[in-house]
């Protein structure tokens, strides 16, 4: 055991002694010690709580990863079973026309999820100015019996084409005989088909699906 002098009364004192027995006086060696203990708690503290954060962190991420991995999986294959489940309903035109306006809600409950086959015969085609996207004018409904051979004694019903439409829609021409294959018909205000192919005349699918 080494002993020191006090600084304050010069009596011998140890230097593992944390004060001078006689005036009380701290002893430097001793407060140096007590620093370095408590530094090394401090530091060790810090270590402790620095890996607890981190491990924390990267269980929180693994566990998103893989909750977002299994929604992902889990919603691609619904859409895939939906989109192979999905029927194809039948229609003319005409008959199309006066579902909807015979009974809105039936209508939609009828048709439910299904893709739409309708035929038909054009009554206009424009191109949005929007999208530039094929838009056809549907016959749907002769209100003047004994004059339906005048396109103006029909009430029409508008069918927007996808853009890939484009060229076969510039060879249509008015009063053609059509069938298209559209992905939903609804009535926001009149009966409206969108995201509709032309169906080749063999009858034969190429979409939607």
């Amino acid at each position: 055991m080494a002993l020191k002098k006090c600084p304050d009364c010069g009596t011998d004192v140890s230097t593992e002694a944390p004060t001078c027995p006689k005036c009380g006086r701290p002893i430097a060696s001793a407060k140096k010690g007590s620093k370095n203990i408590s530094t090394g708690w401090g530091c060790l503290i810090i270590v402790v709580a620095t890996i607890w954060i981190v491990a924390s962190l990267s269980g929180n991420n693994d566990s998103t990863e893989s909750a977002s991995g299994t929604s992902s999986g889990s919603t691609a294959q619904t859409a895939a079973a939906l989109g192979e489940s999905r029927p194809v309903q039948t229609y003319t035109a005409e008959q199309l026309f006066a579902m909807f306006h015979a009974n809105e809600i039936k209508a939609n409950q009828t048709i439910g999820n299904a893709i739409v086959r309708f035929t038909g015969a054009i009554a206009s085609i424009e191109q949005s100015d929007f999208s530039r996207t094929p838009e056809l004018g549907i016959r749907g409904k002769c209100y003047i019996p004994g004059n339906c051979q005048d396109p103006e004694s029909w009430d029409t019903f508008r069918a927007d084409l996808r853009a890939s439409e484009l060229s076969a829609a510039s060879g249509l021409v008015k009063g053609q005989t059509i069938t298209l294959q559209c992905n939903k018909v609804s009535m926001p205000v009149d009966v409206y088909a969108q995201d509709c192919v032309i169906v080749p005349e063999s009858g034969g699918s190429k979409g939607p699906d």
